[in-house]
């Protein structure tokens, strides 16, 4: 499976998490903060708010001659609201997008896995706080490594 095919499933499925913002299919990068923040604010019920996510491909080894494992980065930002509780409602968001991975058929894509064959699935690598944009902000990593199995020519 091609990494472009795995990245868009890796990406639809962050995006289809209720309450989850806009995700991208790669880091973005603009030399001007209000633009940049523009692309990470999401409109909800209580009004508009900086939370977004991006999906990026960190690295590739081959497991076996039938198998590559590629490691992904799903990183968040929300904007820092004490008063509702910003953390812990941002920190139960990431617990849901790790839940997400957590199945067989996670990415429905045929030969692609991220859960069993030897994966446990996701892991939340830091959860912190950054000045993102010129905004206070928590920020989320979570590692998810796909295992994907193809067919070895001449069998």
């Amino acid at each position: 499976m091609s990494v472009a095919a795995v990245r868009a499933a890796v990406v639809a499925k962050v995006s289809g998490i209720a309450g989850i913002g806009l995700v991208h299919d790669r880091e973005r990068f603009i030399n001007d903060n209000a633009k940049l923040k523009a692309l990470y604010v999401s409109a909800f019920a209580e009004g508009d708010r900086l939370q977004g996510w991006y999906v990026s491909w960190r690295g590739m080894e081959p497991a076996a001659p039938d198998e590559r494992r590629d490691t992904w980065a799903v990183v968040g930002y929300r904007a820092v609201d004490d008063a509702r509780d910003s953390e812990g409602v941002f920190a139960t968001l990431a617990d849901t997008v790790i839940q997400a991975f957590r199945s067989y058929e996670a990415l429905a894509l045929p030969g692609v896995a991220t859960f069993g064959e030897g994966l446990n699935g996701p892991s939340l690598k830091t959860m912190d706080h950054v000045m993102f944009c010129g905004v206070l902000c928590h920020r989320v990593e979570i590692e998810l490594i796909t295992a994907s199995f193809t067919a070895v020519q001449g069998q």
